[in-house]
């Protein structure tokens, strides 16, 4: 078994088929913008 760890507050996980759909929100503290979706496999 595979354990993923998330280390972003508020991350969002999603699975799309066999594939995890990992969405990451705007960080108005660090003025940090809203990254792009990531999938993983």
């Amino acid at each position: 078994m595979t354990t993923l760890y998330v280390t972003e507050a508020y991350s969002v996980i999603k699975k799309d088929g066999e594939t995890l759909v990992v969405n990451i929100p705007a960080d108005e503290a660090s003025a940090r913008a809203r990254r792009a979706k990531c999938r993983c496999r």
